[in-house]
């Protein structure tokens, strides 16, 4: 009996490893995920993403990559201490384009 269910849950495991190993690279609704080649930002008193943009990515117009990156549907939602993960060198450029 202890055999047939180690079989069971060794069966159900390579059914679900599929699954588990396609969403284990899919960073595009995970923020809390970031490549290497990027850098994070702390939101201060004051800051919109365009801002942040220009600063960081040298246009305003590049505040989408930044919500993008970050899952942000508005902007204004932005909070004082919020952790932004700034896209940077061919990463920016890259998700610029989409």
């Amino acid at each position: 009996m202890r055999c047939i269910a180690t079989w069971m849950s060794i069966a159900a495991l390579l059914v679900a490893a599929p699954a588990l190993a396609a969403n284990e690279f899919d960073t595009s609704k995970s923020p809390a995920v970031k490549p290497s080649s990027d850098a994070e930002y702390v939101v201060q008193k004051g800051d919109t993403l365009s801002a942040i943009a220009e600063q960081k990515l040298g246009s305003p117009e590049k505040w989408k990559v930044i919500a993008q990156v970050n899952g942000i549907d508005d902007p204004a939602t932005l909070r004082v201490g919020q952790k932004l993960v700034i896209p940077t060198g061919e990463a920016a450029q890259n998700r610029s384009q989409l």
